[in-house]
């Protein structure tokens, strides 16, 4: 009996297993024609992405979230400055004191960075190559799984929440301060310092502008993850330990989905780095 229980138990988990892999393929992998059907699914994927991410954030520990995250900043900080000279509240200091326009500068490259360009290369990739699209947001939706379980479990406030360390929180002081105003506090997750999805992001636009040419994009997408790092640090939104966890957790993924995931799945392979293929000649499929 023992036996045929094991072997019944074993079945089980084997059709769960097979059952689950095309449910797995179809929310990675979907054929994407152009359809307003398809591409509404594709905008209810993201937004159900965002609300998740504001949904998570006070998940686990409730109201001692904020006090939390403050705890793991300080500790945070704290871990770095071994390791390193916490140089950061140095460099936005000489910026207001030398440079005030590039802070004013940064607040907005901090801004345009980060969800409005998301949205528009996302828009651009589903029109023009969906071969690419489906493959860099099948990357962001691996990062950001990841984060948000980070996110959850141990939140980490930003160097601007840390009166300790002298940061000026120079989005609220100069502006625009429309992106923190109150109003706009319930739009995004205050402790999620740690992994940096902006500069995570960042540097995967970096490779995506070097990877799909022309030369100009190329030649942008080098200094773009420098731009987006200096941009966040200098506000005071990240320790530079910050866009380290975040910069791991990128090319983790690329390594995981193009060495791993996307053969597993069958049928959506990794992107090529250059550009001569059917699905950059062609509008997408």
């Amino acid at each position: 009996m023992g036996q045929v229980h094991t072997g019944t138990s074993i079945t089980a988990t084997s059709r769960a297993r097979e059952s689950a892999l095309p449910t797995l393929r179809a929310l990675l992998a979907p054929p994407l024609p152009w359809s307003k059907l398809a591409f509404a699914r594709e905008m209810l994927l993201h937004l159900g992405l965002y609300g998740l991410y504001l949904f998570t954030s006070k998940l686990v520990f409730g109201h001692d979230t904020e006090q939390v995250a403050r705890r793991n900043g300080i500790a945070f900080a704290d871990f770095e400055a071994k390791g390193f000279t916490r140089w950061e509240a140095h460099l936005q200091g000489w910026l207001l004191d030398n440079a005030l326009w590039a802070i004013r500068a940064l607040n907005r490259v901090y801004f345009l960075t980060f969800w409005p360009l998301i949205a528009a290369i996302a828009v651009v990739l589903y029109c023009f190559n969906r071969d690419r699209y489906r493959f860099y947001r099948n990357v962001v939706l691996i990062t950001i799984t990841v984060a948000l379980v980070v996110f959850m479990l141990a939140p980490v406030a930003s160097p601007r929440m840390l009166p300790q360390y002298v940061f000026v929180d120079t989005v609220v002081q100069l502006g625009p301060s429309a992106l923190l105003s109150e109003s706009a506090q319930d739009r995004y997750n205050a402790f999620a310092a740690v992994p940096s999805l902006h500069f995570a992001w960042g540097l995967l636009f970096g490779i995506l502008f070097w990877r799909i040419g022309p030369r100009w994009l190329k030649i942008a997408g080098v200094p773009y993850p420098s731009m987006t790092f200096l941009a966040i640090v200098a506000t005071g939104m990240h320790f530079a330990l910050d866009t380290v966890a975040g910069g791991v957790l990128t090319l983790g993924a690329l390594v995981f989905y193009e060495g791993f995931l996307s053969k597993w799945l069958g049928g959506n392979r990794a992107a090529p780095s250059t550009g001569q293929t059917a699905a950059d000649r062609s509008p997408g499929r």
